[in-house]
């Protein structure tokens, strides 16, 4: 489940996601907290310290840029071949032929 907590600043988010996701982990729940760059340290030490080492493990902190090496490396998309502009426009033409009699 995708959660999204919003808020001014000051008004408490930061506290409400600690909060939950001690929760959750204390339940027994794995935890994907997806955090900014520049956050990511800070993030990871308060989750240390709430947690301990232990339940630190069950917890799997990305920022964006670590959450696409994560995808990339399981779903591998460098590893597909990229088509050419010619490529691409074969394969345009040949959709278009394949449907000209339908286009008005």
């Amino acid at each position: 489940m995708l959660q999204l907590i919003l808020g001014r600043a000051g008004s408490g988010k930061t506290e409400y996601v600690f909060s939950s996701v001690k929760e959750l982990v204390k339940n027994g729940k794995e935890v994907v907290l997806i955090i900014p760059e520049q956050f990511s340290f800070i993030a990871e030490s308060r989750l240390l310290r709430d947690l301990g080492e232990r339940d630190l493990r069950k917890v799997q902190s990305l920022s964006f840029s670590r959450l696409y090496d994560e995808i990339n490396d399981v779903y591998g998309a460098d590893k597909e071949p990229v088509l050419s502009k010619g490529s691409k426009a074969v394969l345009m033409k040949k959709a278009i032929e394949s449907v000209k009699d339908n286009l008005l």
